[in-house]
């Protein structure tokens, strides 16, 4: 178990980034994939936004960790129990595989090569073994909020690659591909708001006192409820939703920014309300 008190801005920061160029990279490789290269474009665009996130997202390990001998250890130290360690290489290789894509993309359309389609599945594994690592992290804790229900990492890896295809929308035309990039997030927001109602309703209900006690402290507590109805609910799940529901396609590129915003609300949520409700 890690200490009960372990992660500031700094933690909850680097989950998003991480979700965002995680969900990027493999919507963009599912998709190419599915359509034989023809996706080569949005696959660009995904390694472009990804690989400054994944950057920032190595200083804020950095950061957090406190000293470079530190994260020199975890690279050089077999460690496979600890979960810093697996993240650690979990954000190399990600970065490695991305790099790799960005090289395969910048060459002329073509179609996709048994080698190209061994690096954009190789792409799909890593992405996704980031964005469910960060949920998988927080159960390692005490917190009955992240440790309660196995919902966390599903939550975050849905998240991920919601804010990963917003993030795609704000850069991609319009056009077929901007269509099935808004109907993939609009289902996968709808699954991101049953799995966030499910983990409420299984820690009030099923999770003893404890877990009723961390469930009230992510509706009703001043700050982490506020950003919580707010940023994860209101910006981030209903207000997108509406959009869409309404047809309102002049709103395309606020729709990605507010899911953007729910997906940083929610990482705020999730770690600040964890730290923040009662172990007893």
């Amino acid at each position: 178990m890690m200490p009960p008190e372990a992660f500031g801005w700094e933690i909850w920061l680097y989950f998003f980034l991480g979700g965002v160029a995680g969900g990027a990279i493999a919507a963009a490789s599912i998709a190419d994939l599915a359509r034989d290269g023809r996706e080569r474009p949005l696959v660009m665009r995904a390694t472009l936004i990804a690989l400054p996130l994944l950057a920032l997202s190595s200083v804020l390990l950095l950061w957090d960790l406190g000293r470079s001998e530190r994260f020199l250890n975890l690279l050089t130290a077999w460690r496979p129990t600890s979960p810093m360690w697996w993240g650690t290489w979990i954000l190399i290789a990600t970065s490695g595989a991305t790099g790799l894509l960005l090289l395969r993309s910048s060459r002329p359309a073509a179609r996709l090569t048994l080698a190209a389609r061994a690096l954009l599945s190789l792409n799909v594994l890593a992405a996704t073994a980031l964005v469910v690592y960060t949920g998988v992290l927080l159960t390692t804790s005490s917190r009955p909020l992240w440790s309660a229900t196995p919902l966390v990492p599903v939550i975050f890896a849905l998240s991920a690659l919601s804010t990963g295809i917003a993030a795609l929308a704000l850069v991609s035309r319009a056009g077929p591909t901007a269509d099935d990039l808004e109907r993939a997030d609009t289902a996968i927001l709808v699954l991101e708001g049953a799995a966030i109602a499910v983990l409420l309703a299984w820690l009030a209900l099923a999770a003893g006192p404890v877990g009723a006690r961390a469930a009230g402290v992510v509706v009703s507590d001043l700050l982490v409820g506020g950003v919580f109805w707010i940023g994860v609910v209101g910006a981030g799940l209903l207000l997108p939703l509406l959009a869409v529901l309404w047809r309102m396609r002049s709103l395309t590129l606020v729709r990605a920014a507010l899911v953007l915003a729910g997906g940083l609300a929610l990482r705020f949520v999730i770690v600040a309300g964890g730290q923040a409700a009662p172990l007893v």
